[in-house]
Parts: structure tokens; C-alpha cells; sequence
């Protein structure tokens, strides 16, 4: 079973990986980027899965594929990017998380 981050390639998603790595935790981390300067000391020991929050299907592939047990939902469209997209900074910032729950 795996722990999975959304936004796994952010500032708190990838400080979140290293402590869950840290409490012995298998780690996914789901995001439309593959790669970032914050998890160059942990890239081997989590799995990195590239993939977008407005599809669904694509998120409940990962969960399947991997024995997912736990979601840590980090994703979020920010600042400017939600500004000139509303609808879909709602959708994947606060329509995301309800629907987890």
C-alpha cells in the first residue's frame, strides 16, 4: 500500500514526501511535471507518476495501479494560473478535495 500526493512536485508536496519516506512510507507523487530541484535526494526511493487532477480517469489509475490507501491532496492551481482560469482553480482546488473526502 501507497501513500499518494497530488501537486507531489510543489514545495509542501515534496517536503511532505520526505517525511513520509522518513516514517518508512511507499510514496507516489502525481503531478503534470516530472521533474523539480526539491526531490534530488529522494527521487529513486518514490514513485512519479505525470498526470493532470481534471481527469479523473487518470487519477483513479494511479490509485488502482499502485494499491493506493492514502491521498494527500496538494495540487492546486495558483495565483496567476487561477486568475485566468477560475473555473478550473475551483475545480482542482476546492471541487478535488470535496470529492476525496
Amino acid at each position: 500500500m501507497a501513500k499518494l500526493i497530488t501537486g507531489g512536485m510543489g514545495f509542501i508536496g515534496t517536503y511532505l514526501a520526505h517525511a513520509l519516506l522518513a516514517r518508512g512510507e511507499e510514496v507516489v507523487l502525481f503531478d503534470v511535471i516530472t521533474s523539480s530541484p526539491l526531490i534530488k535526494d529522494i527521487k529513486n526511493k518514490v514513485k512519479i507518476v505525470q498526470g493532470d487532477l481534471a481527469s479523473w480517469a487518470e487519477v483513479l489509475e494511479v490509485v488502482k495501479q499502485y494499491k493506493i490507501d492514502g491521498i494527500y491532496h496538494t495540487g492546486a492551481l495558483l495565483s496567476a494560473s487561477a486568475e485566468e482560469k477560475p473555473i478550473a482553480a475551483v475545480n482542482r482546488n476546492a471541487i478535488m478535495y470535496q470529492k476525496w473526502e
